[in-house]
Parts: C-alpha cells; sequence; structure tokens
C-alpha cells in the first residue's frame, strides 16, 4: 500500500511538470547520459525500441531533449536541455519534499531501521525476479529482447544497478 502511494505522489509530481513518471525517468538518464542513444534509453528503461522512441519523441516536442543522427544513421542521439536539466532537478527536488514529508517523523534510528529492512526486501525482489527470469528460459541478457512470454515482467527481471537503488 505505501509503494502505490509513493508512486502516485510520484505521478502527480511528475503531472505537476507537464511529464509522466517514465518520461521523468527517460530525462533523468538522458541528463545523466548526454549523448546516449535512443537504444541505450531503451535498454535503460527495459521499454520496446518503439516506446523509447515514442518517449523521446515526446520529451523533444516539450523541449527538455534535443536529438540528432548518430555517425550510423540509424542511431538517434539524445541531449538534455537547459530545460530538460531545470524540469529534472524540480522533479527531484519535489521528490525530496516528499520523502520529508512521509519519512521527516522518524527518529534516526527508526529511519535506520527502515533502511535496513527495506535494502533486505531489495535483496529478495532481486533474488525473487532473477528466478523468474531463469523459469521462463530467456537466453538474452538485456531488458526488452521483444520475447512476447515477457511482457512487462522483463524490466523488472533483471537486478537493478546501485544507481537505482
Amino acid at each position: 500500500m505505501a509503494g502505490r502511494e509513493i508512486k502516485k505522489a510520484r505521478d502527480r509530481n511528475a503531472s505537476s511538470l507537464g511529464i509522466t513518471s517514465d518520461q521523468a525517468d527517460a530525462l533523468a538518464f538522458v541528463c545523466d547520459s548526454p549523448g546516449c542513444s535512443v537504444k541505450d534509453l531503451m535498454g535503460r528503461m527495459g521499454a520496446s525500441h518503439q516506446a523509447a522512441c515514442g518517449i523521446a519523441e515526446r520529451l523533444e516536442s516539450k523541449g527538455l531533449i534535443s536529438s540528432r543522427q548518430g555517425d550510423d544513421a540509424r542511431v538517434k542521439i539524445l541531449e538534455p536541455t537547459e530545460a530538460g536539466r531545470r524540469t529534472i532537478e524540480r522533479f527531484f527536488e519535489l521528490g525530496e519534499e516528499c520523502n520529508r514529508d512521509v519519512f521527516g517523523s522518524l527518529t534516526d534510528e527508526e529511519s535506520q531501521e527502515l533502511e535496513r529492512l527495506m535494502s533486505e526486501v531489495l535483496s529478495n525482489l532481486r533474488r525473487r525476479t532473477t528466478v523468474l527470469i531463469n523459469t521462463e528460459g530467456c537466453r538474452d541478457s538485456l531488458p526488452g529482447c521483444g520475447r512476447a512470454q515477457h511482457g512487462a515482467r522483463i524490466w523488472s527481471s533483471f537486478p537493478l544497478s546501485a544507481s537505482q537503488t
């Protein structure tokens, strides 16, 4: 339940900036990885090529990123704009405000215990999602491999990197 409420707050924060949560995730990635390709974005988000292109196009139409053709004509390179950097900074500020509202009443000891418990939950999720991939027989190594039986689960089927925690 708490996770659902946090997601709703995150969605509201993104909406207040004229973007979706998925667009905020994509914008954060482009800001952290200027010069990345749509394929990089696709892998980071675990989205199909079509979905990643659509998100990039919507961010570009809002003036939050720019794109150019790569050395290979099939490659689209993404760069954040100044407006995009300001938008993602504000998105993170709103997230910090939400965190203070939600967790601000906890004592230091309670915060440390919550962090310990959530680390344990995350560890369990990483092990569990890896098992899901293995039982489905996936031999592909990247999210968004396109195999229909994976559906949306492919995104969560790979361990999160340290930057995602």
